[in-house]
């Protein structure tokens, strides 16, 4: 909403702004959104335990892991909650 104040002769005094009350933005934790992705009716993550020594595990093991999972139903409400859902 923009004010003004004017004097007697017209010549404007203040000229400035006022913020509408608004309710605040809700925010998503910006970490859980790179990590998680919502389809219609669940969440998927990546897997776990793929980022080194990798030698000792077998490739049927590393070839299994590189699929996406979803995540567990005890875990959907804290997800939720943080991506903001």
């Amino acid at each position: 909403v923009l004010y003004s104040f004017k004097f007697k002769f017209g010549i404007i005094l203040a000229h400035f702004r006022v913020k509408e009350k608004r309710m605040p933005k809700m925010k998503s934790v910006r970490g859980a959104a790179k990590r998680f992705k919502v389809g219609k009716n669940k969440i998927k993550r990546g897997s776990a335990f793929r980022s080194h020594i990798l030698t000792k595990m077998s490739p049927k093991r590393k070839r299994d892991l590189r699929q996406s999972q979803y995540v567990d139903s005890t875990n959907v409400s804290a997800v939720k909650k943080m991506l903001c859902i």
